[in-house]
């Protein structure tokens, strides 16, 4: 992809998530308006997550096209950091604030398992930095 088009879908992606962040802002005054014995904190916290989901989808797209090669190592290391925050917030009881940590666990490691089939494999320095540990 040259510079232009590179441009272009960086600006596109910008649109996108402007649009969301509007879209979640008036979701959340509406509910906030209209709330009728529901918990809004939980409402907001949902749709928190959603929003952090659908932001990896532009993502999963670039890998499977092939335009972004995702580290193998890295993804796996977050989604088990992912997965540990979550616990953390669900053992802690954490009813509102839980779905934004799982939903970037789920957004994760989703990535982590493209990388398996899209990502770019490890590196001679891996290789030599193992070796040096042994």
């Amino acid at each position: 992809m040259n510079g232009y088009a590179k441009s272009i879908a960086a600006k596109i992606a910008a649109s996108i998530k402007s649009i969301t962040v509007a879209i979640l802002l008036a979701g959340v005054a509406v509910i906030i308006h209209f709330n009728h014995g529901v918990d809004t904190k939980i409402i907001v916290g949902e749709i928190a997550g959603y929003v952090n989901l659908i932001a990896y989808f532009p993502y999963f797209v670039s890998i499977i096209k092939g335009d972004t090669k995702p580290s193998k190592t890295t993804w796996w290391i977050w989604s088990i950091l992912e997965i540990m925050l979550s616990s953390s917030y669900i053992a802690s009881g954490a009813e509102s604030t839980k779905w934004l940590p799982i939903a970037g666990f789920v957004g994760m490691l989703l990535t982590a398992i493209l990388s398996v089939w899209y990502g770019k494999k490890a590196g001679r320095r891996l290789t030599r930095f193992v070796r040096l540990g042994h």
